[in-house]
């Protein structure tokens, strides 16, 4: 290898110019796929609890009687008499 050659590449090990711009762009990716997972995670949560609080004004709805266009029958009418 050429002595020229030698101190331009020691010359190029010792530069620190430009190191963190190298950093940022080797580091940048991770955060935003870091960030992306989180919103995404955070968007399924909130989702299974939209769908949990569906189900559960449904149930609701269909135990007092608002649902189904039938009325809530009496209780004791269910309840079979004995002989």
């Amino acid at each position: 290898m050429s002595p020229r050659l030698k101190a331009l590449l020691k010359r190029f090990r010792r530069d620190e110019r430009g190191s963190a711009t190298i950093e940022a762009v080797l580091w940048l990716p991770m955060f935003v796929i870091f960030f992306v997972m989180i919103a995404d995670v955070s968007l399924v949560f909130f989702r299974q609890t939209e769908v949990l609080r569906v189900v559960q004004d449904g149930n609701r709805a269909l135990s007092v009687g608002r649902f189904g266009g039938q009325p809530k029958s009496n209780s004791s009418s269910r309840i079979p008499s004995r002989p």
